[in-house]
């Protein structure tokens, strides 16, 4: 398949201020675009992939039926990006529009010959389409705070804000996995994102009748969470002086949910209904990393200096979650399964002393 795409940008620093010391850049660029790929999966293990309806194939014809799954992603975006002084200090915002197409089809190669089957002219069986959409905006910053000969601060941050939701769904896609027998925890809805949390709402200390017929049962389900951040960032920080470094990073996400499996399945409610009563905000601010590290200046026949190290990772974690780890999905990366947390362990709290020999 071609995918087309365009990138255009016009620097006006350039055009309409060169003579402008204090600002050392000034360009808008947009750009359109289409991207994609495709991927087989074997009927042995769609079910793994894809809920809903599967049609039945015949024992031994497996091998003769090709799911294949089509991404197709349009995209637009806008960008302006601005540097000061000879680009020690930079600024970046970007929107983007970007719709994607997710179809599943299966195609059948085999036919019955007798009490066999052999390869034959292909058939489509099955076909499904679904459209998700990301609208939003990344910002970027970056600053050379101090830049010296023994002495360099530098800093950047990012922040993303994306709102997805489902544009089409297709019948056969509004449900994720089960993540036990009977239970479903994900759907898909026009207008909210993909695999929103789906149970009961829960008011009062119960679980409420929607449908108001004095009886729960699937009718009176509803979304009850999103899975999906709405704000992910990020924040690093490199100090030098001389032979001596210090750096350390955070990360974050909000506007989310998690729905506690845990909790549900551990405390004194015996029904152990998904519901809004297990579902809660994912919000977090984590110091991902520290390090201090320390080069010797040692040279001796071949070695040419030695680095001393000292790493800490996870070390700090802000959130309202009463659970082990907020950034959590149990159940893979598949985002009709997100934002369920059952039994997962939480981030290893790590402290590694290193050290390394330049040749």
């Amino acid at each position: 398949y071609t995918y087309p795409a365009a990138n255009v940008y016009f620097d006006l620093h350039k055009a309409f201020m060169p003579d402008l010391k204090a600002l050392s850049s000034l360009k808008i660029s947009a750009g359109y675009g289409h991207a994609g790929y495709d991927e087989a999966v074997p009927y042995q293990t769609l079910h793994k992939y894809v809920g809903g309806y599967l049609p039945s194939v015949p024992s031994g014809a497996e091998n003769y039926h090709k799911p294949l799954f089509r991404i197709n992603t349009k995209e637009w975006n806008a960008s302006l990006n601005v540097g000061f002084m000879d680009e020690r200090l930079g600024l970046g915002v970007t929107y983007y529009d970007k719709l994607t197409d997710d179809t599943m089809t299966m195609t059948c190669v085999g036919v019955v010959d007798g009490f066999f089957w052999v390869p034959g002219q292909a058939q489509e069986i099955l076909s499904r389409t679904s459209s998700i959409s990301n609208k939003g905006f990344e910002f970027d910053l970056f600053a050379d705070i101090i830049r010296t000969k023994d002495l360099t601060w530098s800093v950047s941050a990012n922040l993303s804000y994306n709102i997805n939701q489902m544009y089409s769904v297709d019948l056969e896609d509004r449900y994720g996995a089960k993540i036990n027998a009977t239970e479903l925890a994900n759907r898909n809805v026009i207008g909210y994102p993909v695999g929103a949390l789906y149970g009961y709402a829960y008011a009062g200390g119960k679980h409420l009748d929607i449908t108001g017929n004095g009886v729960l049962t699937g009718n009176d389900k509803v979304i009850v969470g999103n899975p999906i951040p709405v704000y992910v960032g990020g924040f690093n920080s490199s100090l030098r002086y001389r032979n001596f470094s210090f750096d350390f990073a955070f990360d974050g996400a909000a506007g989310h949910d998690i729905l506690n499996l845990t909790r549900m399945y551990t405390d004194d409610d015996p029904t152990d209904l998904i519901s809004a009563k297990y579902v809660e905000k994912g919000d977090f601010l984590r110091l991902k990393s520290v390090g201090f590290a320390y080069t010797i200046p040692f040279k001796k026949k071949w070695i040419e200096s030695l680095k001393v190290k000292l790493t800490g990772m996870n070390l700090c974690t802000l959130t309202g979650y009463s659970g082990w780890n907020p950034d959590v999905n149990v159940y893979g990366a598949s985002p009709m399964t997100a934002g369920i947390d059952y039994g997962s362990w939480p981030q290893a709290r790590t402290v590694t002393l290193g050290i390394s020999v330049d040749f």
